[in-house]
């Protein structure tokens, strides 16, 4: 009887009966005694936390798909406009949220473009050095008389609706900031046309070409 009533003792010198033991439910290890009706307590409550964490798995995707249809709402347009603008090779510059100018191809060809080396990258291809040619942001701003220096941001915004916000002091930079027409010597090609123009704003000596912005629709002087 002494012999049995030892093997009965737990490790910590309690009884166990026949429903002691450790349960793992889910890779979660429950410690239950008393049966099974403690051992269902504990699977279920398992099961509740799992419920639980996936409600909020559920309720994290579903604010994120309310996120994107705002953004993409916003950002939507005028298609009529956009598809104008790209055919007529135009971009506007906005201060304030008001129209301010025009900007033509051929504006940019008159203020002397300039050609550079810069590296240059896709998602989906390799670095490699490209050959832009066109003018610092700076310059236009000079000559269209945009006061920018007190501007809280200047944004830079695409047709696909990438948006790049630049400081001031970026944008007054020599040398910094470019709006591009031309790549390795060729006129860019329009995003219908599978391109990355007709104008594309291009951040120089830039390590990397995230903040870059393609087919550049509109730059917004924000104060």
């Amino acid at each position: 009887m002494r012999g049995r009533s030892a093997d009965r003792k737990g490790a910590g010198g309690r009884e166990q009966g026949a429903g002691d033991g450790v349960s793992e439910v889910s890779g979660v290890r429950c410690q239950v005694s008393g049966g099974s009706g403690l051992k269902k307590a504990c699977v279920a409550s398992m099961s509740s936390r799992h419920k639980r964490a996936n409600r909020i798995v559920y309720l994290a995707l579903a604010l994120l798909l309310v996120v994107m249809a705002v953004l993409a709402y916003f950002n939507r347009g005028d298609p009529e406009l956009r598809r104008a603008l790209e055919e007529n090779r135009e971009f506007h510059i906005r201060i304030g949220g008001e129209h301010a100018a025009t900007v033509s191809l051929q504006m940019l060809i008159d203020l002397g473009p300039v050609e550079f080396a810069t590296p240059f990258a896709t998602s989906i291809t390799a670095s490699r050095e490209a050959m832009m040619r066109g003018v610092e942001l700076r310059l236009l701003l000079d000559a269209l008389e945009i006061d920018y220096s007190g501007a809280s941001r200047i944004t830079v915004s695409g047709l696909d609706g990438y948006h790049t916000p630049l400081s001031s002091a970026e944008v007054a930079g020599e040398g910094v900031v470019y709006i591009c027409y031309s790549m390795d010597g060729e006129i860019m090609r329009s995003q219908a046309e599978g391109g990355f123009g007709p104008f594309m704003m291009v951040i120089r000596g830039a390590r990397f070409a995230q903040r870059w912005c393609k087919y550049v629709e509109a730059v917004d002087v924000v104060w």
